[in-house]
This record gives structure tokens, sequence and C-alpha cells, in this order.
């Protein structure tokens, strides 16, 4: 009788947290307590009011109970029975949440996002989607973000080395005059040989990497004056000369692959700004069905591991809520096959349905 119990309550809870079907469930068999009457499936799954697509799921967990195929079950094993389906509705409804979630932080999470050589056009787009042309031929989706981080470049990665300056504290510099269209350095207003300029030449620390001469690698940020944020660039520090006040510039390939170009300079006028830059606070997210129908969660930010947050799943629909009027509120809903650059960024909600397998 307490197993009854124990499993009944854990069906009441698990159904999205409501209390109707389970009263419905009692009503159905209600004057059975010592278990000498059995349910019908039928009547079961209907007390519990199943969704459509979790029918099929849960018949075949009822009949698995049904050993002799007379279409009846007792009391206990039916409820026990449904509860497994309850707990496993539950991981799906967890699951819908976590992609809803970081879709919504997909909204112009990459909008005024500096250009970097090496970023594809789909680098770039914060939401890709890829109907069965994932992994395996599955569905699949992509979001990308910025990360807002207080300290960007974390804990100092080697005491002993004498660089004890994070590179997000490096102070802002100023090109001084136009350049030549085959110039590779930067002459800039501020003294680098004095304090705090001086600190670009010293080196400096971020993201567990160290910088400093006399391989520099700074990578840094160039934006016009009085400019949009698409028109930054992400360039490469490969030379300080701090008595002359010039930056040198090279062609660059770091360790994470991407390249920064050279004689890129020119473009900019007298007045653009110098900030460090760092490209670790852009998050990746994978979500992705494999062949095994396992619904995979992968994240940039804990290198390439893939973790399972639900099963038995074949298919993803996603639609997607846009706030073009800035209220915060979606208006308007489209499917993900629809959506447009343009759109991502006023993509503010989305609505996600996994279809389970049979």
């Amino acid at each position: 009788m307490k197993r009854i119990i124990l499993c009944f309550i854990s069906v009441i809870i698990g159904f999205s947290g409501s209390i109707v079907p389970g009263y419905a469930l009692q009503n159905a068999v209600r004057g059975d307590l010592n278990g000498d009457r059995d349910v019908n499936l039928s009547d079961a799954i209907i007390a519990l009011r199943i969704s459509v697509d979790m029918e099929t799921e849960v018949t075949g967990i009822l009949a698995e109970t049904d050993m002799d195929g007379d279409g009846q079950i007792g009391l206990e094993e039916a409820i026990c029975a449904l509860q497994v389906a309850a707990e496993l509705r539950r991981k799906v409804f967890v699951a819908e949440d976590i992609i809803r979630g970081e879709i919504q932080m997909a909204g112009g999470g990459l909008e005024g996002y500096p250009i970097v050589d090496g970023f594809s056009d789909e680098d770039r787009s914060p939401l890709t989607f890829k109907n069965n042309l994932g992994l395996g031929g599955s569905d699949e989706i992509i979001i990308r973000y910025v990360v807002p981080v207080s300290d960007p470049c974390g804990d100092d990665p080697d005491e002993s080395d004498g660089i004890d300056t994070p590179c997000g504290s490096l102070p802002d510099l100023t090109i001084d005059s136009a350049l030549s269209p085959s110039s590779a350095e930067i002459d800039v207003r501020e003294d680098l040989a004095a304090a705090p300029y001086s600190e670009w030449d010293d080196g400096c620390y971020c993201d567990g990497k160290t910088y400093g001469p006399p391989r520099y690698g700074i990578p840094f940020m160039i934006t016009p004056p009085d400019s949009a944020p698409g028109d930054s660039q992400v360039l490469h520090v490969t030379g300080i000369q701090s008595w002359t006040g010039m930056f040198q510039i090279r062609p660059f390939t770091d360790d994470d692959g991407f390249s920064y170009p050279n004689k890129a300079l020119s473009t900019y006028p007298s007045g653009s700004r110098i900030c460090f830059f760092d490209l670790g606070p852009v998050r990746v997210v994978r979500f992705f069905i494999t062949e095994n129908n396992a619904l995979m969660r992968e994240d940039s930010s804990a290198g390439t591991t893939s973790q399972p947050i639900a099963e038995n799943i074949r298919n993803m629909q996603i639609v997607l809520g846009l706030d073009r009027n800035g209220d915060g509120v979606a208006e308007e809903w489209i499917e993900d096959g629809e959506l447009t650059e343009e759109d991502k960024a006023f993509v503010t909600d989305a609505r996600i349905s996994l279809t389970e397998t049979d």
C-alpha cells in the first residue's frame, strides 16, 4: 500500500506539476484500495490526459506489465509504470527549457561584434539551424552570444614571469595620424615609454595566456571615431617600439586558429581608438541529436565535451518570437526556417517542441 501511494504521488508531481491527472486516475480506480481490481490500459491513459506525442510511449510502458496480453494490469503496476513515463516527460520539459534559455541569450548576442579574420559568416551569426544537416543527418542548433563578465582575464597563469598586469586593464590608445597604404605600423599619441601606457610594452596576461616581448601577439580592437561598432576590426600586435611610439603589425595566426591581417591600418583615420580585445567572452552552444536519439548539448566554455540532456528524441521543432518594437515582448512568431539574418537581432523568445521516438 505504501508503494502504491509513493508511486501515485510521483505521478502527480511528474506530469507538468499538475494534480488534475492524478485525481483523474484516482477516480478511475476509486474503491480499489486492496488492489483486487485491474485497470484498463485505455482508461488509464485517458484518465491521465496523455498528450498525443506521449501516448505511444506510455502505452508501450504499460503494455510491458500486461503479461497475459488481455489489456488489463494491476493498479500498482499501472501507477508505477506511469511514474516512469512521467519522469521521461519531465526530462523532455527540462531539455526544452534549456534550449529556449540559450536561444533567448542569442537575440542580439553578437550585435556589434567586431570583424575577426578567420571568422566565417556563420561564425558571426547568433543563430544557425541545420535541419537534417547536423551530425549523422540530425537536426542541429548552434547559438552564439557574448558573455558579459566582470573580469574576463581571470588569474595570472604564471606569477613567476614578472608579467602581472591583466590585459583588460591596458589603457586605450589613439592613432596619431593617417597611415600610408603600405603601413604595417601604428603611430599613437600616447607616450608608450611612460606609465600607464608602458604596460603595453611590459606585457600582460588574459584568459590563461601571457603576452610580452619579444613575441607579443596582443590582440587589440581598433575603432574609427564616431563609428558604428560593426566598423571595428581586431588586429594583432607583433612588436612595440616604445621609444618611437609605434606599434608593429604583421600577419599572425594564434593558437586558436584565428588569423590577423597585415597592412590593414591604412583604412583607419587619425583619432581611431585602440583597446585590448579578448575573444574568450564569445560562447558557442550547440544542440544536436545523435544517431541513437540522444539530445546533446555542447558548450564552448566547457571544451568540446558533449552532455546528453534528453533521450529518445528524434526531432526538434522551433518557433521563434521576434520583438521588433523593443518592448521586451515577442509580437511575431516564425518558423526557424523563415528566420533571416536581419531577424536574428530581434529574437527574444522561443517555443521548443521535442518529438520523442515511437
